[in-house]
């Protein structure tokens, strides 16, 4: 029921576009169908029009059940041939993490905007649907640590000391930090090294840090772990390796990488006083291994008071500094709205423009922000007085739209220079031109 629904939505949607006279569609393609779970699933969104995109795409947000979604904001414009007919493209994509075996459904998605008809310049909202696309997703394999399973492409791992091995002495302390590489998944997704307890010293750990790491084709992540050793005994002592797994989804298999095993030499320290003292200080730190050490702090009294008023006073202040933002924001829109409905904002548009289409549509909506009311909204309208520029907007016009265009092509800087002149003049006669809100604007 649902499918034949969508099916006769998209039969709608399609005959309205046909009556509008617009060519225009949107698709969704994954890059596979098939995966394991927390493998990457690039889904690639394309809409084309045989015009142009007179408005930005937009779209609700995305949420797929059993996924994580990762979106990449940027899109891509091109060119393409479809059956020997030419088209504008505007892609962009999300990279949907799966956690959950079984079925998964990327939706259908609305994407709105604003497309001339063919043979017209003025955009008309229109609606591009893509198709829902069903994913299946596999358990991990049996013989995969569900504690320690990671997918990548390929995955590092390495590690820097703070001080050099051979010269260390009891009481010091020593860091390690280590740094485990990942492609192809999100730094959340890495676990954290199965650094071993060690009987010479006591370790610490801090909070870890993820990076995200992606650049504008895939995701990519590293994780950040530091621990502290805080040496307590003299002698030769060894750091067992460390390795990481991680699942190749294209592979089909497993791969590890070490961290060898590493030697140390502690000489004795006659003054083991600041001991005590660093671990003290030390505790501030998460305890990795020793939880025996965290000693169980005795209650404090606490001046209630203080903190209900406190508490009270940051409300206070919290409050006029959210009407405060509240209110700049509403200035600030306002001002914008006044700015972007105003004509110099669509002149400068018109400067801006290359392409010759684009240059005739941007100088018909400066036009619409001038309505002029002693002419009609057309070239007329800003040439009237200057037979030059009327003529360069004819030849054009004519370049452009005319099948009996002559194949010369009108310069069109010499026109913006002649329309800047020809400004000066139209917003010297406040009294013939009228600013216009945006509700006021042809769409």
């Amino acid at each position: 029921m649902v499918r034949f629904l969508c099916i006769l939505t998209l039969i709608i949607l399609t005959a309205e576009l046909k009556a509008q006279n617009i060519d225009a569609f949107a698709t969704a393609r994954v890059n596979t169908r098939k995966v394991v779970i927390e493998q990457p699933v690039k889904v690639s969104v394309k809409a084309y029009s045989s015009t142009w995109f007179t408005q930005p795409l937009s779209f609700g947000n995305l949420q797929v059940e059993g996924a994580y979604i990762q979106d990449f904001k940027r899109t891509q414009s091109s060119i393409e041939y479809i059956n020997g007919k030419k088209y504008a493209a505007l892609e962009f994509y999300y990279v949907v993490f799966p956690y959950t075996a079984g079925e998964i459904t990327f939706p259908e998605l609305a994407l709105s905007t604003s497309i001339p008809p063919e043979g017209d310049y003025k955009g008309q909202p229109v609606t591009l649907r893509t198709k829902p696309i069903i994913i299946t997703v596999e358990p991990a394999p049996e013989e995969a640590d569900p504690n320690r399973w990671l997918v990548a492409t390929n995955a590092r791992i390495s590690n820097e000391w703070s001080l050099k091995l051979n010269e260390l002495k009891v009481g010091d302390v020593v860091s390690r930090k280590i740094t485990t590489r990942a492609s192809g998944t999100l730094p959340t997704f890495i676990d954290e090294p199965l650094v071993e307890q060690v009987d010479f010293a006591s370790i610490y750990t801090s909070e870890p840090e993820f990076i995200d790491a992606r650049d504008h084709k895939s995701v990519n992540g590293r994780r950040v772990d530091t621990y502290s050793y805080l040496i307590e005994e003299a002698g030769e002592f060894t750091i067992p390796e460390l390795e990481i797994t991680w699942w190749n989804p294209y592979m089909r298999q497993f791969y590890k990488r070490k961290l060898p095993a590493y030697t140390l030499s502690v000489q004795p320290n006659e003054n083991l006083a600041e001991l005590e003292m660093l671990k003290d200080s030390l505790q501030a730190l998460k305890p990795g291994f020793n939880d025996d050490l965290a000693e169980t702090a005795e209650p404090e009294n606490i001046p209630y008071k203080q903190y209900i008023i406190v508490i009270l006073t940051a409300l206070v202040l919290l409050y006029i500094l959210v009407k405060a933002v509240i209110y700049l924001r509403r200035r600030i829109k306002k001002q914008r709205l006044q700015y972007v409905s105003g004509e110099r904002y669509w002149f400068n548009k018109i400067l801006k423009q290359k392409n010759r289409h684009m240059f005739i549509a941007a100088i018909y909506r400066w036009i619409d922000r001038l309505q002029l009311q002693s002419d009609k909204r057309t070239f007329n309208s800003i040439s009237s007085q200057d037979e030059q520029l009327n003529e360069e907007l004819r030849e054009l016009n004519q370049s452009v739209y005319s099948s009996k265009a002559t194949g010369n092509k009108t310069n069109i800087g010499k026109i913006k220079i002649r329309l800047k002149q020809n400004r000066k003049r139209l917003t010297g006669h406040q009294s013939s031109i009228k600013t216009v809100s945006l509700k006021d604007l042809n769409p």
